[in-house]
């Protein structure tokens, strides 16, 4: 019996697909309840990973259009949840995000402060949205006894992200500078934080919780690396070469000052840890970059 994994032709879905036995089907859009229905009624799955996701543009989406963000994500994840408890589907992995936890929040953060406070302002709308798959899993969990799964993910990276992520549109402007030019214009604040994940350990975490994570309790999929937008900046120019200009404008976006994740339920539900260090998945990132056309 096939597996179902919804966005299987986004960056991490083409990642993961080698490690279940996927049904390969015509791209459905689901915010279409019927088109939902169709596949789950035909590939008849025992297992779903929800990776879809509307945006592609990282947090120029939530700036610019929060309310369709917000809107279709929950459009998605309703028919996704209900029709695959309605249809006996045996397990649901969904994917939520870092980006669902409060403003402010201890270091690292722990999966108990997902509800401690409103999340921060420039990715609220798609954070609450993300929060509220959980809640439609829960709910599903009690209703139909649907083994449902939530995951907040961290900020992904790796070969074949053509996103508006951080680092892919880092490397995109660095490389656009050496063509014609700097300076290098970074949103944000230079001694913000990110905690990245290598796609590679987020598609193996995924696989691993999948196959022995039942709990209806939230799992960071989250790195322990902790790094400044700056020193990213900067490891990211060596690689490059470049040496020009580089300036932060902070009239921008900034998003969660600082982020750090517990990994602490994690390797105890999973006995696994994420492996590549930043400086290798961006050695990694980086040489994949190169062989694109900026």
């Amino acid at each position: 019996m096939a597996d179902w994994i919804t966005g299987a032709s986004g960056f991490l879905g083409q990642h993961l697909v080698k490690y279940f036995p996927v049904a390969m089907t015509t791209r459905p859009d689901l915010r279409q309840r019927g088109e939902v229905f169709e596949v789950v009624r035909r590939i008849k799955p025992q297992r779903v990973v929800h990776l879809a996701y509307p945006g592609s543009r990282g947090i120029a989406t939530s700036v610019e259009e929060p309310l369709s963000l917000a809107a279709d994500l929950l459009r998605i994840d309703t028919n996704v949840i209900e029709i695959c408890a309605q249809e006996g589907v045996g397990k649901l992995l969904c994917l939520g995000s870092v980006c669902g936890y409060p403003e402010h929040t201890l270091q690292p953060t722990r999966e108990s402060e997902l509800w401690d406070g409103y999340p921060e302002p420039v990715n609220a709308a798609y954070g609450c949205a993300k929060r509220m798959q959980w809640v439609l899993l829960q709910a599903a969990r009690q209703q139909y006894g649907l083994n449902g799964i939530h995951l907040i993910l961290a900020n992904l990276y790796g070969p074949g992200d053509r996103s508006g992520h951080v680092i892919p549109s880092l490397i995109r402007k660095i490389r656009t500078a050496q063509r014609e030019g700097g300076p290098v214009v970074v949103w944000g604040h230079p001694d913000v934080t990110r905690s990245f994940l290598y796609v590679e350990d987020a598609a193996e975490g995924i696989w691993r919780a999948m196959e022995r994570y039942n709990s209806p309790e939230p799992l960071n999929l989250c790195s322990t690396e902790e790094v400044t937008m700056v020193d990213l900046v900067t490891h990211l120019t060596g690689l490059l070469e470049y040496t020009g200009p580089v300036t932060f404008d902070t009239s921008k976006p900034t998003g969660h000052r600082r982020r750090r994740f517990s990994t602490d339920r994690l390797a105890t539900a999973l006995e696994w840890l994420p492996t590549t260090p930043l400086a290798v998945g961006l050695a990694a990132m980086v040489d994949w970059a190169l062989t694109e056309t900026v």
